[in-house]
């Protein structure tokens, strides 16, 4: 008397948030703040910055990215793409998210994208090619990736090593020097090798 239906079970509904990927322009200021504008080819010299603090430098990314930052010890931090958001006014200072220590200021700013990689050298001349993975920090004290002895780390330039084929550096004096990327070693962390005298 039991009627048998071949039906298909019922599934639960997989309920997904759809989050929208937006172009942002992320804005560092010398004194460690960062602001974040919407869309790319933004006019930079037109923004404003706190009394006493001017632009240092900026970055092209998206709000599914992360940004890696690095400071004067060669020490790098992460800024989760959930901590970036829109909004008006100076922005926020990075001493929000990370414990960087005192006296010591950022000397750069990446997105951290996993086709890109980071080329950064120190006041000295010595540098080295971070890849992605070498670069995710989970904790605010960050992590050491460029080992700067008795100087500065300078610089952190994003570098696609499937198209990039030379580096191009001047030093204080006025001397360029154009060299083979692929000469530049890839290291988790490190010193590096000197890269212009």
């Amino acid at each position: 008397m039991t009627p048998i239906s071949h039906a298909e079970q019922s599934k639960a509904i997989e309920v997904k948030s759809i989050v929208s990927v937006d172009p942002i322009t992320a804005i560092l200021s010398k004194n460690g703040w960062i602001k974040f504008i919407k869309g790319h080819d933004q006019d930079i010299s037109k923004l404003t910055f706190k009394t006493g603090d001017e632009y240092m430098s900026h970055t092209e990314s998206y709000t599914d990215k992360s940004l890696m930052f690095m400071d004067q010890l060669g020490f790098v931090y992460n800024l989760d793409a959930t901590k970036i958001s829109v909004s008006r006014g100076s922005g926020d200072p990075l001493s929000k998210f990370f414990l960087i220590q005192d006296g010591i200021n950022l000397i750069g700013m990446n997105m951290l994208d996993q086709q890109s990689s980071v080329l950064s050298m120190t006041a000295n001349g010595y540098g080295l090619i971070s890849l992605y993975d070498d670069m995710i920090v989970k904790n605010k004290k960050g992590k050491t990736l460029l080992k700067t002895k008795e100087s500065n780390a300078c610089s952190s330039i994003t570098v696609d090593l499937d198209k990039d084929t030379h580096y191009l550096l001047i030093t204080s004096d006025g001397y360029m020097l154009v060299s083979d990327l692929s000469v530049v070693p890839i290291l988790s962390k490190g010193r590096g090798i000197k890269l212009i005298n």
